[in-house]
């Protein structure tokens, strides 16, 4: 580790970045992300809420006779692979425009 202090990030250099045209690209595109993302588990969370609060019967029915996985464990067990999915994708997201897109903004004129 360094022990040098942290660069300061003056004004200036904060109101270049945020009026380039690049920066205002990667952020509006981070933000659209972002939303479908967050939209995407809500509404997977939402269905499952659903399924348990007004089709109980039919959630706590077994999937197959005599099985005692029911169909309830299924949606919850998708959901949450959905969840670690929607997450992954964030991050290979993250990592391959947002962070590759920002390397260049750090010598913003």
């Amino acid at each position: 580790m360094s022990d040098a202090p942290p660069q300061e990030f003056d004004r200036v250099t904060a109101s270049r970045l945020a009026n380039s045209p690049e920066f205002q690209r990667i952020y509006r595109f981070r933000q659209r992300v972002r939303w479908l993302l967050a939209g995407t588990c809500l509404a997977v969370l939402a269905a499952y809420t659903t399924l348990v609060a007004l089709f109980g019967p039919v959630a706590a029915g077994p999937i197959a006779a005599g099985s005692s996985v029911t169909w309830g464990l299924i949606a919850a067990v998708v959901a949450m692979l959905i969840g670690v999915c929607v997450a992954g994708a964030y991050v290979r997201l993250a990592e391959r425009y947002f962070e590759s897109g920002s390397a260049g903004l750090e010598t913003v004129e």
